[in-house]
């Protein structure tokens, strides 16, 4: 969990094609519930990025722990979930 004063965090985000709202749900695996949608991949990706700020204020807010991204991103490339995902990074600066 992060205890520093600033910290710049790589979020992997796994995009999914085809959703009869929007063409494509990016999710945040590291962040659970951290999701969004774009009519392209790039607005997808931004959106995400903009989700993942958003959801980590909430938990510092609280006072709850912000999760570090994953060491190895092949652990989630590999989860049955993600299978024929999108992938791409985001960064995300948090300060607590």
């Amino acid at each position: 969990m992060l205890s520093v004063k600033e910290l710049s965090v790589l979020y992997a985000v796994a995009i999914k094609t085809g959703r009869p709202d929007a063409a494509f749900s990016a999710s945040i695996p590291d962040l659970p519930g951290c999701i969004a949608t774009g009519d392209t991949l790039e607005e997808a990706i931004t959106k995400a990025r903009e989700a993942a700020e958003e959801h980590i204020e909430a938990l510092i807010d609280e006072g709850k722990p912000v999760s570090v991204a994953t060491r190895n991103p092949d652990e989630l490339f590999t989860r049955p979930e993600y299978l024929g995902c999108i992938w791409a990074t985001v960064q995300v600066d948090v300060i607590p």
